[in-house]
């Protein structure tokens, strides 16, 4: 009876135990993870506020960027120079670095010599020019430094009227002036007269007699 009832007594002490001890267990797990799981939730949602904002500030950088870049492309094509124009008119001065070509006029030419006549279809032009040495050594000038196109097609100097352009040596500071005169088309468009500024690299002044 004494042995029963201590078997009895084992076996409620034994069923107690594991109840607290189940109890205890369940308890215990559900306090610890709900507090990590509103952590990882808020976490998340920093962790995403973050990443926006950084993308936010990226695309700001780089809006920021492209716009210092196309203002600083703007600065540099305002701040090119213009390209040299060498394209000139009745009255233009051009200055080849050792001396100055004044287009001075273009007139036509009529003679009153019946020998010394243009073709048919075809007037004499005289353009003016002054050519002044502004280097410090003789300079040569010579009307075959100029060359006349009549609708891109060359034409050749011709020798009438008085006071032509001659072909001499002057002193710096010295000036040589004169007529050249070239034979063209009388229906001629476009009418130009180059000259040429440096044999050595072929620099040419284009002078607009009509365009």
């Amino acid at each position: 009876m004494q042995k029963s009832r201590k078997k009895l007594i084992a076996i409620v002490m034994a069923a107690l135990v594991s109840t607290m001890a189940l109890t205890g267990c369940t308890g215990g797990s559900s306090g610890n993870n709900e507090p990590k799981i509103v952590s990882q939730i808020e976490s998340s949602v920093v962790n995403s506020e973050s990443e926006s904002a950084a993308a936010s500030e990226g695309d700001n950088t780089t809006a920021e960027s492209q716009a210092d870049a196309s203002e600083e492309a703007t600065s540099q094509e305002e701040s090119t120079p213009e390209e040299t124009n060498n394209v000139f008119h009745v009255g233009d001065v051009v200055d080849t670095g050792k001396a100055t070509v004044t287009f001075k006029s273009v007139d036509d030419y009529t003679s009153d010599n019946e020998f010394m006549q243009p073709k048919d279809g075809e007037k004499i032009i005289g353009a003016y020019f002054i050519i002044e040495n502004t280097g410090d050594s003789d300079l040569i000038t010579s009307s075959y430094d100029f060359k006349c196109y009549a609708d891109n097609s060359v034409v050749k100097e011709s020798f009438y009227g008085d006071n032509i352009l001659s072909s001499d040596s002057i002193s710096p500071g010295r000036k040589n002036e004169g007529y050249i005169w070239f034979e063209i088309p009388e229906n001629a468009e476009k009418i130009e007269i180059e000259y040429e500024m440096s044999w050595w690299t072929q620099d040419k002044a284009i002078f607009i007699v009509k365009e």
